[in-house]
């Protein structure tokens, strides 16, 4: 893509009126065109549907629909997180770290709780969660994590869970068992890792429901769902940060437990008899 827009910009002078109003978008705005259909495009430059897709052909591309396809993928991956953290590296000099990152832990926090996409489905996310016979629960790499503690803690409230995890099953063969009846739910953050998306595409072809959380609508996970929630997780190390979607799952967990309380009792009940007596605690000794 970088190649591509390299040579927008050279070829740029010697192009067409029409063509240069194209260019000039697709140079200046390429984060906007995953977003942005064909016509209103064309009604924002007052040019024709087809004078955009003949212009993404000659780049190419079989229309604008893979040259957008191909730019939403582009600005996935554009910024690792090998990049990030030399970036963040040289902001973080001479600062207060500790301060620092207390504060954007807030953020994600707030960012995650206070998207519109996130407050308008919430609701339909306990439904679906509530109605399923089984919900599967996919993560891998430091989204495995997540996926983990959501199914440890749901079963806990009386929710027939299965984590699918590389560090609990062969995650393929078990989820060859989901049912139309089950509920996936995902948790996959830039870089989207392939086993996750595979997963996701064999599942959602046989007709389950898929809830992503993922940190854009232009991630893989998302565009394979039938609903996303986006979770905030900017951090100043190496690695996603956790605490925006940990924060929301406290949120699943206890409203989860406010909709079906019998149930929540009676299975915290089982789980508080099942340890009592087995020593697995420490007296504070």
């Amino acid at each position: 893509m970088d190649n591509l827009f390299k040579g927008l910009r050279e070829s740029y002078p010697g192009l067409p009126k029409t063509k240069k109003k194209i260019a000039r978008y697709f140079l200046e705005n390429y984060k906007d065109i995953p977003f942005r259909t064909v016509t209103e495009l064309a009604d924002e430059l007052q040019i024709s549907d087809t004078s955009i897709v003949k212009f993404c052909k000659e780049l190419g591309f079989n229309g604008y629909g893979d040259f957008r396809h191909s730019i939403a993928n582009y600005v996935m991956t554009e910024t690792s997180w090998g990049k990030r953290l030399e970036q963040h590296i040289d902001e973080m000099k001479g600062r207060d770290v500790y301060t620092q990152v207390f504060q954007n832990v807030q953020n994600n926090v707030i960012a995650t709780f206070r998207n519109d996409q996130n407050i308008s489905n919430f609701s339909v996310l306990i439904d679906e969660i509530l109605k399923a016979e089984y919900v599967y629960i996919l993560g891998y790499r430091s989204s495995a994590i997540l996926a983990r503690y959501l199914s440890r803690a749901l079963g806990e409230l009386g929710i027939r869970t299965f984590p699918l995890t590389p560090e609990n099953c062969d995650v393929r063969i078990l989820s060859t068992r989901i049912r139309t009846q089950d509920l996936l739910i995902s948790f996959s953050f830039a870089r989207y890792a392939l086993d996750t998306i595979d997963v996701i595409r064999r599942v959602t072809a046989k007709g389950v429901k898929h809830i992503a959380f993922t940190d854009t609508p232009l991630s893989p996970a998302a565009r394979h769902a039938d609903r996303y929630f986006i979770i905030s997780n900017t951090s100043f190390h190496n690695t996603p940060s956790l605490s925006g979607a940990i924060a929301f799952i406290d949120a699943i967990l206890a409203e989860t437990a406010q909709r079906n309380p019998d149930q929540a009792r009676a299975s915290m009940k089982e789980v508080d008899e099942f340890f009592d007596g087995r020593d697995m605690y420490s007296a504070g000794r």
